[in-house]
């Protein structure tokens, strides 16, 4: 396991505000989704020990930490919704005298799993691994473009 020094820490808790934030506002931002993701042209990797290999590593560890943050933000948000969801639900058909095994609460998914490593809907999840993927490219792109 890697423990992560201060400023990876000090990123991470920052990233998760940003993401946090920008959940509570109702993602009006400009959000990857909205990014034009084009199909990365194959590079090779940078020669090991070189310091274009280290920038390279660098970069990547910095997008996983990066990635994981707004994959742990988007698993909380998920799963406020979820709630949010099951609890209206289960008010309307209060409200409505129905019973307990009534349908539609009954169909909702079961409840949320907010862990920082849940699993999250497939578009979610997907705007997020292209994200990822995009930025590894960079730091490729970077790396190769810079000293060695």
């Amino acid at each position: 396991m890697r423990t992560m020094d201060p400023s990876e820490a000090a990123a991470a808790v920052l990233l998760a505000g940003i993401a946090a934030v920008h959940a509570l506002l109702g993602g009006t931002g400009h959000w990857p989704q909205r990014a034009a993701l084009q199909a990365p042209v194959p590079q090779p990797l940078p020669a090991p020990g070189s310091t274009a290999r280290k920038a390279f590593e660098w970069c990547t560890d910095n997008v996983s930490i990066i990635h994981d943050v707004y994959w742990a933000s988007a698993c909380m948000v998920a799963a406020d919704e979820q709630r949010r969801r099951r609890a209206a639900c289960l008010e309307a058909r209060d409200a409505s005298g129905a019973r307990a095994g009534d349908p539609p609460c009954d169909a909702l998914p079961p409840p949320p799993d907010d862990s920082t490593d849940c699993t999250l809907p497939e578009h979610m999840a997907l705007v997020l691994n292209k994200a990822r993927a995009k930025a590894e490219q960079q730091c490729l792109e970077e790396a190769g473009a810079g000293p060695r």
